[in-house]
């Protein structure tokens, strides 16, 4: 087991209603999922423990770019691939729970990104709430990688229309699935 999967067991407690799921592991991108049964901190945990998947951890991959930032197309790209991959977990009746970018694992050619989501945190039931906030912590997570507040004044119209001034309650006024949101990126000519 490597450091990425062990860094994130604890939080693979993933079952649905219905029991395990691991189509949604499938369609976020996930290879030969394993489902084991582990102790941990007393516990009895069953987990899902996924190959070595190559990649960097999207903190470390910013690194290599000046300012820690990506340029406006690059950060429009990891969105759009971010919401794909929310999309098809909320298609499944799940929901991430835990978004940032400590917990996506990127491997970038010119400007497509394959993307692997890290440390599902399971609530409890799936819930409207839970969902709004997966779409919320994308949006952020955009909002951070091409420069955060710092830049946000000097963005063009388009990021902040995604953006949104980072307002929940305006965000999810026009983004109110995943699916809408992946609809507006691909309805507008940044593509």
């Amino acid at each position: 087991i490597n450091y990425k999967v062990n860094r994130s067991l604890h939080s693979f407690t993933y079952k649905n209603s219905k029991g395990i799921n691991t189509d949604l592991f499938r369609n976020a991108q996930w290879q030969e999922t394993n489902i084991e049964k582990i102790e941990h901190e007393g516990k009895s945990l069953t987990v899902f423990i996924s190959e070595y998947v190559e990649g960097q951890m999207l903190t470390n991959f910013l690194k290599g770019y000046r300012g820690k930032r990506l340029p406006i197309y690059q950060g429009l790209h990891l969105l759009y691939a971010l919401t794909l991959s929310i999309e098809s977990i909320h298609a499944a009746g799940e929901y991430h729970g835990d978004l940032h970018a400590g917990n996506v694992i990127i491997r970038h050619a010119n400007y497509k990104f394959d993307i692997i989501l890290l440390d599902l945190f399971h609530f409890g039931k799936s819930s409207k709430v839970n969902l709004q906030n997966d779409i919320i912590e994308i949006i952020k997570i955009f909002y951070d990688v091409i420069g955060g507040q710092k830049m946000y004044a000097k963005h063009p119209r388009f990021v902040k229309s995604i953006c949104c001034g980072l307002k929940r309650t305006l965000i999810l006024k026009k983004f109110r699935t995943a699916s809408q949101l992946r609809k507006y990126l691909e309805s507008n000519d940044w593509v």
